[in-house]
């Protein structure tokens, strides 16, 4: 198994895109390829501005459609028959983004992630599409868990998870409480605890 990773640099146009499948092409061979790719172009700086609370509300029309624009123009280019599946698989994406930019403001750090992963499900799900539209068989974006689509060799289809935006978390970001102090055992039960015999281990609990 390989894996490639694409910078946004490397499908920041349709030129782009095809010159990253040539690549992924010559060096399929016999193993499976799993592809990574970032945003496109400066994707992520253009959401930036479409985090909650960077700017107004009445300023995000104009900010999305930037967005929009972008992208299209890649999309126009690589799927010259308007009724291919990449289309619709799009704009429901840009659909989601629009509803996340118009939520009220909450944690910065929260919202960010939330905003900004848009350009890896936009950029990957494009890729995706026009792997498979050349020959080079993949799963589609369809489930939420990864960023990455696989390749395998006689390109044949690989079920592959597609990306996702972080799992909100399970409360509010506001919510944090700082963590409770780590209590100090005395001087006799830590001696105790470095004369332990070896044949009482101790249990831990497992990493989560």
């Amino acid at each position: 198994m390989k894996v490639f990773k694409f910078g946004g640099a490397s499908v920041n146009s349709a030129p782009a895109v095809r010159n990253m499948a040539d690549i992924v092409r010559r060096h399929l061979g016999n193993s499976t390829l799993i592809v990574v790719v970032s945003a496109m172009g400066k994707t992520t700086n253009m959401l930036e501005q479409l985090v909650p609370g960077v700017h107004p509300a009445a300023e995000h029309p104009a900010l999305m459609q930037k967005v929009k624009d972008y992208h299209y123009t890649i999309i126009h280019d690589l799927f010259p028959v308007a009724g291919h599946p990449v289309y619709a698989a799009v704009s429901d994406l840009f659909a989601q983004l629009e509803q996340q930019s118009a939520q009220a403001p909450t944690d910065y750090n929260f919202d960010y992630s939330q905003t900004v992963c848009f350009g890896e499900l936009i950029s990957t799900t494009i890729v995706s599409h026009y792997l498979n539209s050349i020959g080079l068989d993949n799963r589609s974006p369809t489930t939420n868990t990864a960023r990455a689509s696989s390749i395998s060799p006689p390109h044949s289809a690989t079920p592959t998870a597609a990306p996702s935006c972080p799992a909100a978390p399970s409360s509010s970001p506001r919510a944090s409480l700082p963590a409770a102090p780590t209590a100090t055992p005395p001087p006799s039960a830590a001696r105790a605890a470095t004369t332990a015999p070896p044949s009482s281990p101790t249990a831990s609990e497992p990493k989560a």
